[in-house]
């Protein structure tokens, strides 16, 4: 059983006989596997059936290390609280010839594939050839679109013969990546096509051009029919307005999920997505090896406020504003529109990337989820200027009306405390306080304020 919400705290003499007796402590508020290696967290959703909360995640049940990539599968009546879905057996694992080289990020939706109530359906990405990375020429077909059904709520999934219901990326598009399926309904986008319907995007790049999304039109009543739409981003490579506030777009987008966040007088569409093929942050370049610590992974996670067009080629996304979504480790972040509550919820993978593989392996896991987060939409009045930086020069915020910009802060049950992070450097995971201090907006003039939560 897990939970979460902050990490276990011990005195230092503590850990050290701990690690001298052979055991190693556990993190107690945060989502992991039994054992083994996590990465992505997969499919958050609610099953208003049975009123419970899921959430899968990338699982490696052989090992510490990335590799035999299968799901893991929690469950939660308040999001606080979890518990191992199917005790320590995977819900999905490599086990076809789609996916024998993994099951890899996917998503989740909350009827069966022909729309009908009683089942789930997750999607998720089917690795039928490895290696793949937008460093090398990726191969045709390497990754597929597939699914798997339950009808007991989630105990148990079924993967139906017609897997993979798409075998690989767009026909005629040389891609640096396609993978990490979302879906979910959007209604600026049906406005700007004029029909009604559901989208999906799978996440990666095209080859010399940049990132992006690539965009799908699902019927609610055909969920195995992915219509190819458009690339719905056009950004040239290490897109970044400012090298200081927006971070880089890189090469190569994972995870990517679309959102509509409301304001008080207004509501914008977002996107949430990881970016590969970027310039490294300065703190990390600066720092000294560490043997036996793998070299970083070079990506950010990012947000992205657009305006839904359609253009000669079909629907897009045009960049309005954007910024970094967190500083330090968290990364593949994936929300979910709870329905009870009526937030935005978002988790990310908290890799371990300062600790030496060997430990890893001896203790027996190796990273883990974020805390939750709510992700809102900030709109901000009479802001007239900052400590440091000119407003025209950062660029995200939006200055049409009121300023908006993407803030989260750590999502709580109606028992908890919970506490706000806007824009702060090393912001992946906070303490628990009553009342928090805040800088409003990073260094934007607004004065301290004192929230009461």
């Amino acid at each position: 059983m897990g939970s979460v919400g902050g990490v276990l705290a011990e005195p230092y003499n503590s850990l050290v006989q701990s690690a001298k007796n052979g055991w190693h402590l556990r993190p107690k508020f945060h989502i992991l596997p039994p054992y083994g290696w996590i990465n992505d967290p997969c499919a958050p959703s609610y099953d208003p059936a049975t009123r419970l909360y899921h959430l899968f995640y990338q699982w490696n049940p052989k090992g510490s290390i990335w590799g035999n990539m299968s799901w893991g599968h929690s469950t939660s009546r308040d999001l606080i609280h979890w518990e191992y879905e199917g005790g320590i057996r995977p819900a999905l694992k490599q086990d076809t010839d789609y996916d024998k080289d993994g099951v890899f990020t996917g998503c989740f939706h909350p009827t069966g594939p022909a729309g009908e109530d009683g089942k789930l359906t997750v999607f998720y990405t089917s690795v039928a050839h490895l290696p793949f990375h937008w460093t090398i020429p990726y191969p045709r077909n390497a990754a597929g679109l597939a699914v798997a059904v339950s009808e007991d709520g989630g105990k148990t999934w079924i993967k139906p013969e017609c897997n993979p219901i798409l075998r690989g990326e767009p026909q005629g598009v040389q891609v640096t990546g396609w993978r990490d399926p979302s879906l979910s309904a959007w209604e600026e986008m049906d406005r700007v096509r004029g029909e009604k319907s559901l989208y999906g995007v799978v996440n990666g790049g095209i080859k010399d051009c940049g990132p992006t999304s690539f965009l799908y039109a699902v019927k609610p009543d055909n969920l195995l029919d992915w219509r190819y739409l458009e690339p719905l981003l056009d950004l040239p490579r290490n897109f970044g307005p400012s090298k200081w506030w927006c971070g880089d777009w890189g090469v190569n987008l994972e995870c990517t999920n679309f959102m509509s966040l409301a304001g008080t007088n207004s509501s914008r569409n977002f996107l949430i997505t990881g970016a590969e093929g970027d310039r490294e942050k300065d703190w990390v370049k600066s720092a000294p090896p560490v043997s036996d610590v793998p070299s970083r992974d070079v990506r950010w996670s990012l947000w992205m406020s657009g305006t839904p067009v359609m253009t000669d080629h079909g629907p897009q996304l045009k960049h309005d504003f954007g910024g970094i979504l967190d500083h330090g480790i968290f990364y593949a972040a994936s929300s979910l529109e709870d329905p009870v509550s009526q937030r935005r919820v978002v988790w990310g993978w908290l890799p371990e990337e300062d600790c030496p593989e060997s430990h890893c392996v001896q203790r027996r896991f190796n990273g883990c989820l974020s805390v939750p987060r709510e992700l809102f939409l900030q709109e901000l009045s009479g802001v007239v200027d900052t400590l440091c930086t000119p407003l025209s020069e950062i660029p995200l915020i939006n200055f049409a009306n009121d300023r908006f910009a993407l803030a989260t802060r750590v999502y709580t049950s109606d028992q908890g405390a919970t506490c706000i992070s806007l824009f702060a450097e090393g912001d992946e995971e906070a303490a628990l306080f009553e009342k928090v201090e805040v800088w409003e907006m990073g260094d934007i003039g607004l004065g301290k304020e004192v929230l009461d939560i």
